[in-house]
């Protein structure tokens, strides 16, 4: 439904729901068609040429990985392109940021999944950075704690990953006495992210305290 979407309607949209489309189309994706749209998206957010997997062709992406071989080592070094613009997000426009974070956090995880953990983890750390500016485009904080935290692991950044999954457990706390009791058990168990964050949490020795957060770690 959203690559038929972005085909119908693509070019009729506003750049802002345009890039949030490609990147809610990148999470569905395998990992080599993901990093080729993410790293598409990059480069036009950039100004930079992004070659036949522009954001405009950018549902023929899983093609152009393909040709391309965007799983080999060339691309994985292309994902230190953002990093490598000198000040975090010199020169790019304030309307760009929350696309650029998403982006990043996005192409981080096509690359994990890759392997490419050094080139994932340059991507994570610069996402959750400009994330302390910019909040993500179309993406929900624990979302992006989720994919920031996976990168930091296996890249084996322990700072960075215990930073994100504290960030993380603050929001849920904070989160958590503002929803309906009912909605609870859902919170906790049902959504794949939240409990995901717990059980990383768990596994490197942040034992949440409060009773609903040791009821999610359980479960």
């Amino acid at each position: 439904l959203l690559a038929d979407a972005l085909q119908r309607h693509g070019d009729r949209l506003e750049p802002m729901d345009r890039r949030a489309l490609l990147l809610q189309l990148a999470a569905t994706e395998a990992p080599a068609a993901a990093l080729a749209r993410c790293h598409a998206l990059l480069h036009t957010l950039s100004g930079q040429p992004a070659g036949a997997a522009d954001a405009a062709g950018a549902a023929n992406a899983a093609g152009a990985a393909n040709a391309a071989g965007a799983a080999d080592a060339a691309d994985a070094a292309d994902a230190a392109d953002a990093t490598d613009a000198a000040d975090p997000g010199a020169g790019m426009e304030a309307i760009n940021q929350p696309a650029l974070v998403h982006a990043l956090a996005r192409r981080a995880d096509a690359l994990r999944r890759l392997g490419q953990n050094a080139a994932a983890l340059a991507d994570a750390r610069l996402a959750w950075q400009l994330s302390a500016r910019a909040p993500p485009l179309d993406l929900g904080h624990l979302s992006l704690c989720h994919l920031v935290a996976r990168a930091a692991a296996a890249g084996r950044d322990a700072a960075l990953l215990q930073q994100v999954l504290q960030a993380a457990m603050a929001w849920v706390d904070a989160a958590l006495p503002h929803l309906l009791p009912a909605w609870h058990h859902g919170f906790h168990h049902q959504h794949p992210e939240h409990r995901a964050l717990l059980a990383l949490a768990a596994a490197h020795g942040l034992a949440p305290a409060p009773a609903h957060l040791q009821a999610l770690a359980a479960g």
